[in-house]
């Protein structure tokens, strides 16, 4: 029998369940009405939980339980909290897509076997850098039917990267209507610009910089 502890845990799961599953519909339509980057990563990041979750399962180690941020998620800061020697961190340029000299296409992560790599790296460095961070309960408190279904869920969140593909900024309208805003209509005026996400900033900043907005700057909740 689970310990009071892992009793609580569960019993806990069980009355979120159907909370976070509204959650997490609604967050992906807002998502998508922010653009279309900011979809794809939550959808990316989404999978991803999933074979975190699943590597835990398949290894049979204690999962994670608890808000896994999309900071958390990110190569980057695994990189800048690992340990002198890294030998938790991804290899450099692997997973940044704004590395030209990766040599690697963003599709080439949408798969199954890359998404499993970068989980157990993931699963890795909370269990060393960020286990305090988190709840853990055994795997072996779960039903074999959860690897079932976190792997089917996968597969389809898989299946609506690839159909997706590979964001192309050229053929965004909102982020070309937004620089004609800025270079015709109010070409003479500061402008601000609100979005719902921090993602979406970033990558209207990144954009506008490319397209030679030089007097633009990002604000989010992190800077």
């Amino acid at each position: 029998p689970p310990t009071p502890k892992e009793a609580d845990i569960l019993d806990g799961l069980s009355r979120a369940g159907n909370r976070l599953m509204g959650f997490c519909r609604t967050n992906l339509f807002k998502r998508l009405e922010s653009g279309g980057p900011a979809f794809i990563q939550s959808i990316e990041r989404h999978a991803l939980r999933n074979f975190i979750v699943l590597h835990a399962l398949d290894t049979d180690c204690d999962i994670p339980l608890g808000t896994q941020d999309a900071v958390l998620l990110d190569a980057r800061t695994i990189d800048e909290d690992a340990d002198s020697e890294k030998t938790l961190s991804f290899d450099e340029g692997e997973y940044d897509d704004n590395d030209s000299d990766s040599g690697a296409e963003i599709t080439d992560l949408w798969t199954e076997a890359a998404f499993r790599q970068r989980a157990k790296r993931v699963y890795d460095f909370y269990r060393t850098q960020k286990k305090s961070r988190f709840k853990w309960i055994a795997a072996s408190r779960f039903h074999p039917s959860l690897s079932e279904a976190l792997l089917r869920d996968a597969s389809e969140l898989i299946g609506i990267l690839t159909e997706c593909g590979e964001w192309d900024p050229a053929k965004d309208a909102k982020l070309a209507a937004l620089l004609a805003l800025l270079t015709k209509t109010h070409a003479s005026e500061k402008v601000l610009i609100f979005t719902q996400f921090a993602d979406t900033a970033r990558y209207l900043g990144e954009q506008l910089a490319r397209r030679h907005i030089k007097a633009a700057a990002v604000a989010t909740g992190d800077c």
